[in-house]
């Protein structure tokens, strides 16, 4: 959503890509020699993968599953301790720590076991498991069980709460190769992560990185420059880092860029399979090259209307089910608002009414 700009989880996401199966293991604790990465996981792959399956039952509901691994950063690993199938291992990352999120994070789990196969044989299903970011705010682990061994379907999710790192300890850590350099994106978010001697250790850290690999570096630089800004830091390192041809503007644009065709991608390839039928009909009268123009074009501003119109309901149910508790039935009189204003206006208020109830009855 715009007012949220820049998308700093999938900025976060990115930094992790730069040394996958390094970043994997400084996150989960497990360590190197017991795990091997293998490549990150195309969710929309197996979600088109499913569509074409259940074409024959078009009966489905058009909003995405609740726990949609459509955004997340999903690693297939072979664990090399243990015999079994691969691991799809999810990576959530929050902007600020969200209440129960291990909640959110089984159902990631058990999505990726019941919607991810790693072969064409439907019956290849991956081992489940999630683990959590917090650039901001912090989460308590659950401590019932052991991660990583599941147990009656519950499992111990890692958590990693970047404000309770301390920033001097990591870049230590870095020197001496025990963390990896891709951390080095995160620093401002972590305790005294903004401080004159600390952003002058990142600087001397940062510059023993090859020059041949620039994406590498053009990432962490801007990384540094996005949370310090969300940590309202960015005067610091902005100044420490002049003179170093920063491309962070064309890196935000393109992660933001991603994150909005993302949301719309469903909701427009709908809209124009939907208006290309109707408009079909009429072109056998008018014509099929003018009916099958017409019906893209309208076709593709109805799917964008209605995923902004989606995208809307989907922020004020969540809220609502996080302050009011989860409700069926006022759930389901929000998704049949169809009207974006209104929607809008009941978003602006929320925090000046105490019900579902109240909520509904803004006009």
């Amino acid at each position: 959503m715009a007012e949220e700009f820049p998308s700093y989880d999938s900025i976060a996401k990115r930094v992790i890509q730069l040394q996958p199966a390094e970043m994997i293991s400084w996150i989960t604790g497990l360590p190197l020699q017991d795990f091997r990465f293998e490549k990150w996981i195309d969710p929309n792959f197996h979600e088109r993968q499913q569509v074409e399956h259940k074409k024959s039952s078009r009966k489905k509901s058009s909003r995405k599953k609740e726990g949609s691994l459509r955004s997340d950063l999903l690693a297939e690993i072979t664990r090399l301790d243990m015999e079994g199938p691969p691991w799809a291992w999810g990576f959530e990352v929050q902007a600020m720590a969200e209440y129960r999120m291990d909640l959110r994070l089984d159902g990631y789990r058990v999505r990726s076991e019941s919607d991810l196969r790693f072969s064409t044989n439907p019956k290849d299903r991956y081992i489940g498991a999630s683990a959590l970011i917090n650039l901001q705010g912090t989460n308590v682990p659950p401590t019932d069980v052991k991660w990583g061994t599941v147990y009656s379907r519950t499992v111990k999710y890692p958590i990693v709460n970047l404000e309770e790192r301390d920033a001097d300890t990591i870049l230590q850590e870095i020197r001496v190769g025990t963390t990896p350099f891709a951390v080095l994106g995160w620093i401002p978010l972590m305790k005294n992560g903004n401080t004159p001697s600390i952003i002058q250790g990142w600087l001397e850290l940062a510059n023993n990185i090859p020059d041949d690999d620039p994406d590498f570096k053009d990432t962490l630089k801007s990384a540094v420059i996005s949370f310090s800004e969300l940590v309202k830091q960015g005067e610091a390192w902005a100044d420490a880092l002049k003179g170093w041809n920063v491309v962070e503007v064309q890196f935000i644009k393109k992660a933001m860029e991603a994150v909005i065709e993302e949301r719309v991608e469903e909701r427009v390839e709908e809209g124009i399979e939907k208006r290309t039928k109707e408009i079909q009909k009429v072109s056998r009268q008018e014509g099929l090259e003018a009916g099958l123009e017409l019906g893209l074009k309208t076709g593709r501003q109805e799917g964008r209307q209605e995923a902004l119109i989606e995208e809307r309901q989907d922020d004020i149910i969540g809220l609502g089910r996080r302050f009011f508790g989860d409700s069926p039935t006022h759930v389901e009189a929000i998704e049949a608002i169809k009207d974006y204003d209104r929607l809008k206006r009941m978003k602006d208020a929320f925090f000046d009414v105490k019900s579902w109830n109240e909520l509904l009855a803004i006009v």
